[in-house]
């Protein structure tokens, strides 16, 4: 999971280096993860099912090969339009860590073990965010943001290598639900559906806080680059623990959908603490990263436990995908959002407003309907 979205961090954090060197706009910084997750987003649903033809071992170790090149590739890049093809290669593993790794856990884990594992892995993502803040400035502070950037291209490489090790056991294959023949034809289940207009609003939230919160940080409240690249670790670090222990939670004490629900809520506060940032100081930024690792960096755990929990494992690929193209396909759209409104107005205040509102229209599709 790391190896799938960490391009994605790598460019948030090197923001500035990319300013700098390619002489890009944050309008093309927020185009530059858009090619990354409008590809995942468009193939998702794709990928999901051939993840249910090939199998989640084969599955991973391709996306982990490919998530290397696209690294290296990113790197390597001379001009914008290099760096987008790279962000678009990139974004091939973006939409196809999820179906691969939500299928190895359906196939090889009993139901009532998969909760702690469902968040283990999902805090890989959490682990590439902390893993870029805390390394990348350093690292392009003694070199460059190309080095950085292409030494974890190898890092990828060998999360390959390492992936041919994975069993192909499919013990537990049936163990979450029955299927009938034909069945996976019939659509999508209800609340898989309710899932990804959730993971959509809180995609396009997501892409358009995360994603310049590095930005911001230097721009607005006066933080060097390690520094806000220490904010974006600290969340990162905290994440891990978060969706580890939101997989617990789910598994033993709280049904998914009152998790979104909760979630959802807490989001849109915090998404208000960076709304009176400036004004108030700019320890509210350390306070939103600790916070939001709870709920606006966590949501995506409850999510995939509640597919994983909810569909038979033969359609745990193409449901995981369906979500996944709702995810990436705010995702892709939250970022352009962010920078054209920062470069009109010439701060971060409207983008804030618009991703407040939006988060609690998110949070509304989660509340409990009287039958």
């Amino acid at each position: 999971m790391a190896a799938s979205t960490y391009q994605y961090f790598a460019i948030a954090i090197l923001s500035a280096d990319l300013i700098d060197d390619l002489g890009v706009t944050r309008t093309q910084l927020g185009l530059i993860a858009t090619a990354n997750t409008v590809t995942g987003a468009l193939m998702a649903p794709r990928l999901g099912s051939i993840t249910d033809k090939l199998g989640a071992r084969n599955s991973i170790v391709t996306l982990c090969g490919i998530s290397s090149i696209g690294l290296v590739l990113t790197a390597l890049a001379p001009n914008l339009p290099t760096l987008l093809a790279a962000s678009v290669m990139c974004g091939l593993p973006q939409g196809w860590g999820n179906p691969a790794t939500n299928k190895l856990i359906s196939e090889q884990l009993a139901p009532d073990a998969r909760g702690v594992i469902a968040g283990f892995k999902q805090s890989g993502v959490q682990f590439a965010n902390f893993l870029a803040g805390l390394t990348l400035p350093a690292m392009a502070a003694l070199s460059n943001w190309r080095v950085a950037t292409g030494a974890y291209g190898l890092v990828a490489l060998a999360a390959a290598l390492g992936a041919l090790r994975l069993s192909t056991d499919t013990e537990f294959a049936t163990s979450a639900a029955t299927m009938e023949p034909g069945e996976r034809r019939r659509g999508y289940d209800p609340f898989v559906v309710r899932v990804a207009i959730y993971a959509g609003l809180f995609g396009l939230v997501g892409g358009g806080v995360f994603r310049f919160i590095p930005l911001f940080a230097q721009e607005q409240l006066g933080f060097s680059s390690q520094r806000a690249g220490l904010v974006v670790a600290l969340g990162g670090a905290l994440g891990i623990f978060a969706r580890i222990g939101w997989g617990r939670l789910t598994e033993t004490a709280i049904q998914p959908r009152r998790g979104l629900f909760v979630i959802g809520l807490a989001s849109t506060a915090t998404i208000g603490s960076l709304i009176v940032a400036q004004a108030v100081g700019s320890w509210v930024l350390w306070l939103f990263t600790i916070v939001s690792a709870f709920c606006l960096g966590a949501w995506n755990v409850v999510a995939m436990l509640a597919v994983i929990r909810g569909v038979p494992s033969g359609d745990a690929g193409r449901s995981t995908g369906i979500v996944m193209f709702g995810f990436l396909g705010g995702l892709s759209l939250g970022a352009p959002i962010t920078g054209w409104l920062t470069d009109q107005t010439g701060d971060y205040q409207a983008a804030w407003w618009v991703w407040l509102v939006v988060a609690l229209a998110g949070t509304v599709t989660m509340a409990e309907r009287k039958s």
